[in-house]
């Protein structure tokens, strides 16, 4: 018994050395979120832009099928200039983000719809001769002493 106890001790000491040593392994930080519309919908493929504004690091995601975002592996510190955009929606700024180490920032948007105004499209078709004498390939000639 008193065997069990000492290698249990030792073992409890071992496993606590074990997880300071990984909790010391966390070097980053992340953002996370979801992103709605103004009726509470989610937004599904929403872009989420993060830059890190004294590196000029970028950091993007899109949204899952549910409004979720998580952009993992960021730098810590700031300040982060956040972005947020989808087709048809006004797009959220959010400005003087400062992360912390190992904790994840999140971010719950709301976007408001905004009509959108596309410009023209024009298509311009250029007939091409497709079949001439210049054109090399593998071609078969019939005359009408053949046929």
């Amino acid at each position: 018994m008193k065997n069990f106890t000492i290698r249990f001790i030792l073992g409890f000491f071992v496993l606590l050395g074990f997880s300071e040593l990984s909790a010391q392994g966390v070097t980053t930080s992340s953002i996370t979120g979801r992103v709605k519309d103004s009726k509470g919908e989610a937004l599904v493929g929403a872009n989420i832009q993060a830059e890190h504004l004294p590196s000029g690091s970028l950091y993007g995601y899109s949204t899952d099928d549910g409004g979720y975002f998580r952009v993992p592996g960021m730098r810590v510190g700031g300040p982060y200039k956040i972005t947020i955009t989808y087709t048809g929606y006004k797009e959220k700024i959010i400005e003087n983000v400062i992360l912390s180490l190992g904790a994840a920032a999140t971010f719950n948007v709301e976007l408001t719809a905004e009509a959108i105004e596309l410009s023209g499209l024009e298509i311009i078709a250029d007939r091409s001769d497709l079949f001439n004498s210049s054109k090399t390939g593998a071609s078969t000639q019939f005359n009408s002493n053949v046929i």
